[in-house]
């Protein structure tokens, strides 16, 4: 008899995880944070963190993991508005000498050698405050998203200018050619769909094929495509617009760039506008069709780019909103090393990225609380 021995071979596999450590820089009774996980830019989880080592298990090696912390609401028993007299503006919490936390000193203050009393003195009787100095803020978030459509049918379906021009030749003509007040314009449809498909069409044909019903047999009908614009940059933006037949884009309800009249298309038409990063613009886009060909697009680019293109993550909605007290974000190892000459230097976060290959990770946050409002909604 033979026996045949296998001889199995014994992986051992490390176990992916991220361990999220958070602490606050000074007392106080505050509920628990939230953490938003995203993997590769892609939100994929949300937990709480229970004033506890939180383990997450990542389900891809080789990515990048970013963590945002938030609050759902601070509890309104936080807000004081007793405001002892300052000797310091607040800008972050520092050191003490002592080694006490929870000092607003600006970049004039000078530390003095001498210990802190409970009477908020210190020896050499230089008054100051802990703590107490409260603000308003206002922080406002937004996510990238679809834009809104309306398709109108014009001119009586029929090529009718009983009421109005076959063209829009100017903005006021193209508030009259969509204005359902006129029985000649009706909407036929309205809805959302995706910047790429709304932005560039060279005919209706396009637009019917990807979900935005259009009349008439494509003649006679008009498009008017809304949204927020939230700017990535700060700097002249350049937006571009071509159709057939008329066309403008509005950015806070003034006109950018045009193209109108009877025409195919002709080459973009360039307007600029100054920016500011992370402000929120409304967007208008309107192209109309008589008879023939037709289409849109449009595009733009940033200050730092030198080409125009159809970028959705500047097609924004807001989501919410909230009134203090405000909540700044740091890397533990940041905010503990802070000292009299760098302070200054730190920048509060909204997401801590971590590039992970395979195995543990270990990720330590840190929050000072400021303000003087209860947060109406997520931070």
């Amino acid at each position: 008899m033979r026996f045949l021995f296998v001889i199995l071979p014994i992986f051992c596999f490390s176990q992916n995880t991220i361990t999220v450590n958070i602490s606050m820089d000074t007392a106080a009774n505050i509920p628990n944070p939230k953490v938003r996980v995203y993997q590769n830019g892609a939100l994929v989880n949300t937990f709480t963190y229970l004033k506890v080592p939180h383990v997450y298990t990542y389900q891809q090696v080789n990515a990048t993991y970013a963590f945002e912390p938030y609050f759902d609401s601070i509890p309104a028993s936080m807000v004081d508005t007793v405001d002892w007299r300052s000797v310091a503006s607040e800008a972050m919490y520092v050191d003490a000498p002592n080694g006490q936390r929870g000092l607003f000193l600006n970049s004039a203050q000078k530390f003095w050698g001498a210990d802190v009393k409970e009477i908020k003195k210190l020896d050499m009787g230089q008054a100051y405050k802990i703590l107490k100095k409260n603000y308003l803020s206002t922080v406002s978030r937004f996510t990238q998203s679809n834009l809104q459509y309306t398709v109108y049918s014009t001119h009586n379906r029929n090529g009718s200018t009983t009421q109005y021009g076959s063209y829009a030749n100017s903005a006021s003509d193209f508030d009259v050619m969509f204005n359902t007040a006129n029985s000649n314009t009706v909407v036929h449809s309205s809805g959302t769909a995706s910047p790429n498909v709304l932005f560039y069409f060279t005919s209706a044909s396009t637009l019917v094929a990807n979900g935005v019903p259009v009349p008439n047999n494509y003649d006679f009908y008009g498009i008017k495509i809304t949204g927020t614009f939230i700017a990535k940059e700060t700097g002249i933006y350049y937006f571009a617009i071509d159709g057939d037949d008329g066309v403008d884009c509005l950015i806070d309800g003034q006109v950018v760039t045009s193209f109108y009249g009877p025409h195919g298309f002709g080459g973009f038409r360039i307007g600029a506008k100054q920016m500011v990063a992370g402000t929120a613009y409304s967007l208008m886009v309107r192209m109309q069709e008589f008879g023939g060909g037709d289409g849109l697009s449009f595009a733009w680019r940033r200050p730092s780019q030198n080409s125009y293109s159809i970028q959705p993550e500047e097609i924004a909605t807001a989501t919410s909103s909230y009134y203090g007290p405000k909540v700044d974000w740091f890397k533990k190892e940041t905010l503990d090393a802070l000292t009299i000459n760098n302070w200054g230097t730190a920048v509060p976060q909204t997401r801590f990225f971590l590039p992970v290959a395979s195995g543990q990770y270990t990720l330590n946050l840190k929050y000072v609380v400021k303000g003087n409002a209860a947060l109406s909604s997520p931070q």
